[in-house]
């Protein structure tokens, strides 16, 4: 399975609508995972939580593919879209 569509499955299924995860492979995975359960966490649990999914699914060299993957409530989404 290509690592863009494995990286996606595993953060969907721990994300479901209404959250979102958005995805591109410019040459490493680069990214975000909006959710409302990251509302009040701070950046390191929030990021921990990912990569756990990612260390827990993911191969070792798998995971050197992933450049970043931030996570952010929706309030952060709009707030950096202005």
């Amino acid at each position: 399975m290509e690592l863009l569509k494995k990286v996606r499955k595993l953060l969907i299924k721990e994300f479901p609508p209404p959250d979102k995860v958005e995805l591109v492979d410019d040459h490493g995975i680069i990214g975000a995972v909006v959710s409302k359960r990251f509302e009040g966490m701070e950046s390191i649990d929030r990021i921990n939580i990912i990569w756990d999914l990612f260390e827990k699914g993911l191969t070792r060299d798998e995971r050197k593919g992933i450049v970043t993957v931030v996570a952010v409530t929706p309030l952060e989404e709009i707030a950096h879209r202005v």
